[in-house]
């Protein structure tokens, strides 16, 4: 299947997703115990002593992409870095990870990087140099690409609308089925603009602030966040609520389930571990959800493979150290009960 964008003739290859987004360098620095348990205050001209920091690969679109490469799943990645030692090193990543990788290499700036300083109670406070990812765009997608791809994951950092609004057209005419992940630039932007992309979407990412800002409606008005998100979305909302879980709206029911467990280390990554694990879990069971049709044990089964994935996630430092192979999942029974409240709308 050749697939034209932007005047670009792509060649798509065999895989069962790709995602398409920021691939980083992440620095973490845990910061040892100190009088202010909860956060964490610089002062200028002071020094201070940290425990030794650790180098991992990152980015919202990598991080999916070792989700789903662990799983199993064909996996394709496009993203930019630079011509540096972090670029070569989130080449390594993704080659031992058995990622298919699509990447522009920037002569002129350098690879993302992002300082992550994660404080006692696992919540993290984190700086960003976007490097090449600042001149990355839509039209660096090759020519040679994704082929016969089942999914594509937008990741979309600081894209335009407009530049969002044609990937994901070209993408829904390709017969490719989307996961959006929108960042809170493009939430800013209104459902009014966003509306013609939400109509092509057939999974979107929210946590509960965000579905508030994007609906208008009062965050603790679930049943009324779900109803307006149903009328945006083509497909299905999903809608993470930090340690009380998810809630997954297909138009008719609501699916909510709750977090497993976990000793949070660090919670960096998480959102990326529980929405590449949500897709893979639909792809694993063969679903293909929409508006009133979703399977009670396809939902039950992705919730289940999302959450688990994001308690792992969020007990080690980094985003991918944690990240469960499908074999991990399957056999260990703390993953096995997850019961589901449905909820009719």
């Amino acid at each position: 299947m050749i697939l034209t964008f932007c005047g670009i003739l792509i060649t798509i290859f065999m895989y069962d997703i790709i995602t398409i987004g920021s691939a980083n360098i992440d620095y973490i620095v845990s910061i040892p115990k100190g009088k202010h348990k909860n956060s964490i205050t610089f002062k200028a001209g002071e020094k201070y002593y940290i425990n030794a920091p650790r180098m991992q690969a990152g980015g919202g679109a990598l991080n999916v992409a070792v989700t789903c490469a662990r799983s199993g799943l064909k996996t394709g990645l496009v993203s930019e870095w630079g011509v540096d030692a972090a670029g070569s090193f989130l080449s390594q990543v993704v080659h031992k990870e058995g990622i298919h990788s699509y990447i522009t290499i920037s002569q002129k700036q350098p690879t993302g990087t992002s300082f992550v300083f994660v404080s006692p109670n696992g919540e993290r406070t984190i700086f960003v140099s976007h490097g090449a990812l600042n001149s990355f765009s839509l039209t660096d997608i090759p020519k040679t690409s994704i082929q016969n791809t089942t999914w594509a994951y937008l990741v979309t950092g600081s894209w335009s609308v407009a530049s969002v609004q044609t990937l994901v057209r070209e993408l829904s005419r390709a017969g490719i089925l989307i996961a959006l992940n929108p960042s809170s630039y493009l939430l800013e932007q209104g459902q009014k603009v966003l509306a013609p992309i939400l109509k092509m979407s057939d999974v979107i990412f929210v946590n509960r602030n965000e579905a508030s800002l994007l609906t208008g409606i009062p965050a603790s008005q679930t049943k009324k966040v779900f109803t307006r998100l149903d009328e945006l979305v083509r497909g299905i909302a999903v809608m993470t609520d930090s340690a009380r879980g998810a809630i997954v709206s297909d138009g008719a029911r609501m699916f909510a389930g709750k977090t497993f467990h976990a000793r949070v280390v660090d919670a960096t990554g998480a959102g990326d571990a529980f929405g590449g694990a949500f897709i893979t879990g639909l792809i694993e069971s063969r679903e293909v959800c929409g508006k009133r049709v979703c399977s009670e044990e396809a939902m039950t089964y992705a919730l289940r493979r999302a959450s688990a994935n994001a308690a792992s996630v969020v007990e080690h430092f980094g985003a991918t150290d944690g990240i469960l192979t499908k074999k991990e999942f399957l056999n260990n029974k703390r993953w096995k009960e997850y019961p589901i409240k449905i909820t009719h709308l």
